[in-house]
Order: structure tokens, then sequence, then C-alpha cells
């Protein structure tokens, strides 16, 4: 069984610092711990996450701010969308079971850990740990069309929700302007119009009447709209998430490409010193300098094919599936 709840969020004080301090109730694995973490805490595991995770969809957690941390406000928004992410954590086995949770709910000092754990893994250890978790072969073939066409999935799919979020948002103000005239209206207005009919006539005086009133105030009180715009703003950045692990697979491949095409105009200007006549007093000297870059730039090539290998896996598929298969299911995150 595992959980996670955000008890109490309170400001401590470090000399002349202020910050907020979150007390939290975990359970893991069977063992339950309850533990207090800063808002960097959580900064830093995203971090870790997203470095010794690439490919695979991380969670979003609020932004960072540079003013306005102690406000009430502020502090209630992160808790939310800091329990948003912990709890879809929890539901991606893989990432709810790696070294970088373990850190961040048993270190004293989670962020200095993870910051350590971020500098000491290599490549090959997150090459050697995805064939171990999700079991993939390096001599099967993948499907690049199917991660391709989700991928263009994901980039027509982010601006359409950002527009959505910002018309939900542009609806709340609204509606927060109308709830203020007609709360107006009814708490004032139609009382002193009341009072005023109230020598010639009682119209408003009767049970049925007054409820009736109360049903409207009641209506005018609640937040629909505030749930639409969190879902909408939730769902953004869950998106966008989605569109930065898809991105990992691109950006190694466009590099590599680049390293290559640099290697072969290395190899080729490498033929033309071959190729020129011994006359040339300085040929030696521009074929060890040539030497050495080719030798540089082929060892940052392997370093790169190994990093893409991580996304030319037949299973990077299943680890995208799965995640965005999470992610797609929003609604659960307000479970």
């Amino acid at each position: 069984m595992n959980s996670f709840k955000i008890q109490d969020a309170s400001i401590a004080e470090d000399g002349l610092l202020n910050f907020v301090v979150y007390k939290i109730q975990i359970q893991h694995n069977g063992d339950q711990y309850v533990i207090k973490r800063r808002f960097n805490d959580f900064v830093i595991l995203k971090e870790a996450l997203i470095h010794n995770w690439p490919g695979c969809f991380i969670p979003p957690i609020p932004q960072k701010k540079s003013i306005g941390n102690m406000d009430i406000n502020v502090i209630k928004y992160r808790q939310k969308y800091l329990s948003i992410f912990m709890k879809k954590l929890i539901t991606i086995d893989y990432l709810w079971q790696s070294k970088e949770i373990e850190l961040f709910i048993k270190s004293e000092n989670p962020h200095q850990s993870l910051q350590e754990h971020i500098k000491s893994l290599q490549i090959e250890d997150i090459i050697e740990k995805y064939k171990q978790i999700f079991g993939f072969d390096e001599n099967q073939g993948i499907n690049y069309i199917e991660i391709d066409n989700f991928q263009l999935y994901i980039n027509s799919t982010a601006p359409m929700i950002e527009n959505f979020q910002k018309m939900a948002k542009n609806i709340l103000i609204a509606k927060d302007q109308y709830n203020y005239e007609q709360i107006l209206f009814i708490e004032s207005f139609l009382p002193q119009f009341e009072s005023a009919q109230l020598t010639q006539e009682i119209l408003f005086a009767d049970e049925e009447t007054k409820q009736q009133f109360q049903e409207v105030k009641k209506l005018c009180q609640q937040n629909e709209f505030l749930k639409l715009v969190d879902y909408t703003k939730t769902a953004e950045r869950f998106i966008l998430s989605c569109k930065d692990a898809l991105m990992v697979r691109s950006n190694y491949a466009k590099e590599l490409q680049e390293c290559e095409e640099k290697l072969n105009k290395n190899k080729i200007s490498l033929q033309e010193i071959h190729t020129k006549t011994f006359f040339f007093s300085n040929k030696e000297e521009q074929q060890t300098k040539l030497k050495n870059l080719q030798t540089q730039l082929e060892q940052r090539q392997q370093a790169l094919r190994n990093q893409y290998l991580i996304g030319r896996q037949k299973s990077f598929i299943k680890i995208i599936k799965i995640s965005i298969g999470q992610c797609l299911s929003i609604q659960q995150s307000f479970n």
C-alpha cells in the first residue's frame, strides 16, 4: 500500500530567511514515514527524475516563484499541486520504486543527496537500468512512425489545451464579476426594494420566495468554474510534460546526426591530406591535429549513440504508452 498526504504547511525561520515546511505522511512499500520537506526538495526530486529517467513522463510541479512564496494562497496552491505530483508518481511503479524516491523519503538532506545522485549516475547506468526494468532487446526493430505520430498529436494538442485553459480562466473572471453583481443585487438592492414596498404590499415576504433567494445565493457562491480552471491547468501541464519526454528522443537524434556529419567531414579532410604530395612541410602536423579531432569526435559520437539507444529501443514505445496512458487519465489526480 502506497499513499501520500501533506498534513500541514508552516512557515519556518533560519536566520534572516523564511521558508515553508510541508509536514508529509507517506506510506512507501508498507512502511510509513512522517517527514518535513521544503518546496526546493520537490524541485530537486523532479530534476533528478528528469535527468535519470530520460524519455519517461515525469509529472509536473508548480513553477518556482521569486516573490510571494509566503503568501497563504501560494502555499495552498503549492500544497494542492505537490500532492497531485506525488500521487501521480505513486501510479507509475518504476518511478515510485526508484532510488530518487527513496532518497527523497529517507535522506536527512534530500536536496544534497539527490544532487549527488544526479552527478553519480552515468548514461551506461541508465541504459542498464532500462534493460532490467523494461526488458528490451537492442537488436529488435522499432516502429518510429508510432512514436512520431504520437509526438505530432502531443504537439498539436498542447496549444489547444493552453487556449482552453485561458478561456476557462476568462470565464472564471467574468463569473466572479457576475457573482459580485448578483450577490449585491440579492443582498442589498432587493432588501431595499422590499423594505420600500412594505407600506404598499409585501412582495418578498413569503417563505417560498425567501427560499428561492437562498438557493440563488448558494449557486452564486459555488466554484464550478474554479474546478474547470484547475482541471485545464493540470491538463496543460501534464501534456507539456509528455511533450518534454518525447523531445528527449528527438534531441538525441538531432545531436547524433550533427556529430556524424562533423565526423564525415573530418574523414574527408583526412583523405584530402593523404592525397596531397609530400612537398607540404606541415603535412604531418596537419594529420596529427585532424586525427586528434577525429578521436574526440568519435568518442562524442559513441556517447551520443549510447544515449540514443534509450530512444531507439522497441520498449521505448512501451515506456511512452505506460506514462502517457497514466498522464491522459488526468481525472485520477482529483480523486
